[in-house]
Parts: structure tokens; sequence; C-alpha cells
């Protein structure tokens, strides 16, 4: 199975390539033009591969939380690529990819990722084999960051997982985190979204817009 994945939410565009067993990854330099930069860097992460994009079985793109912008440009190139050439396109959440690259080790887990200043993103799932949505994606300031949690929680045991989740403990204290040794990047889309394609999951390419467009903490 083949999928191109790409993520245009975060200010470093990246690409990712599952082909088999085998993945390859570009990285971007941080740039605003990514709807330019997206097909280019696409092309030439394929090439590496001597494969074109027919070759490719389906598409992935990041759908949030992120940049607004930016997750209309992932979402738009897939949702063009995939009725064009005939193949799925499959939208996938930072929260979710943050889920599935934490520790199978059966339980609740809060999947946290930072967003811009103080703001946090998070999301209940029940690990295990394959991570499965306990509650719906919310975010929250800095100051109400343990509450938001705690009540979402309802008294249950949790573990926070997720690129947030060590910086989350000020906020949370006696929590467990599990430890991340980089960030997310299109690489960590492709485990979901081949679950989906196996499974016949949603294909859904709706963007994730937990927060109204033009908030501002007062």
């Amino acid at each position: 199975m083949r999928i191109l994945a790409f993520d245009t939410t975060a200010e470093r565009l990246s690409v990712a390539l599952l082909d088999g067993e085998r993945l390859r990854l570009r990285a971007a330099k941080p740039a605003s033009d990514q709807d330019e930069q997206l097909p280019k860097e696409a092309g030439k992460l394929l090439k590496s591969a001597a494969l074109a994009l027919k070759d490719v079985d389906a598409f992935a793109a990041a759908t949030g939380p992120g940049r607004f912008t930016g997750i209309r440009v992932g979402l738009t190139f897939a949702g063009m690529l995939g009725p064009s050439l005939g193949k799925p396109a499959i939208g996938v959440s930072w929260l979710e990819a943050a889920a599935w690259r934490a520790s199978p080790e059966p339980g609740l887990v809060v999947a946290v990722v930072r967003g811009w200043k103080d703001e946090w993103f998070f999301q209940l799932f029940e690990r295990g084999e394959t991570p499965r949505p306990a509650g719906e994606p919310s975010w929250a300031g800095v100051p109400e960051l343990g509450e938001a949690v705690r009540k979402a929680l309802a008294g249950r045991a949790a573990r926070l997982v997720g690129p947030g989740a060590r910086a989350a403990l000020e906020q949370l204290p006696g929590f467990l985190a599990e430890a991340e040794s980089r960030g997310l990047d299109a690489s960590d889309l492709l485990a979901p979204a081949k679950h989906r394609l196996e499974t016949h999951g949603d294909p859904s390419l709706a963007p994730l817009y937990i927060k109204p467009p033009h908030y501002e903490r007062k």
C-alpha cells in the first residue's frame, strides 16, 4: 500500500510517503507560500521513490488543529488529487495522530497539542491496539487547561500523550505524561490513515476548527 501524506498546518510543510514498509519524509523550509510548496515537495518525494501520483493508493492530509489557511491548503490539495485520480483522500487530526503515536498500553489517554501562545488542544482516547475517541476535541487557555481536562475525565484516570504532554504537566500536576522526542509531522498521519483504509473507516476531509477563526484571549 502506498499513501502520500502532507501537513500544511504548521510553519514548516512536511510530506511523507508510505511505500509498503518503507517510509520517506521531506520537510520544507518555513515559508508562507505552502500552496506553491506542496505540489513541488510532493513531486520531489515521489521522484525519490521512482513513483508518480498515479502510483499512490491514497492521500492523507492534516485536518488541524492549526493555522486556518494552512488547513485549507492541505485539504484542498487532497480533495483535488483524490477524485481526479480515483483514489481515497483521508483527513486525520493531530489529536488522533498523537493518540496513535502513544504507547499501546490499554487505558484512557489525553492527547495534548499546544496551540498559539497560551492555547492548548486536547481530546480523550481509549488506547489499546488502536485508539478510539472517548470525547470530542476541545481547547483551553493555560489558566483553564487543568480544570477543562479534569472535567472531561470526570474522575477517571488517564495519561497525557502527544507533543504537548510534558509541558501540560505544569497545569496538571499528579498526571503521568509520555515523553516524546519530536513534534508531529506528516509521517504521523500515515498509521491512522492506513487503518481507516483497511477497515473502511471515515474518509472525511472535514477541517477541524475547534475555536472561532478570530478568537483573541481577553
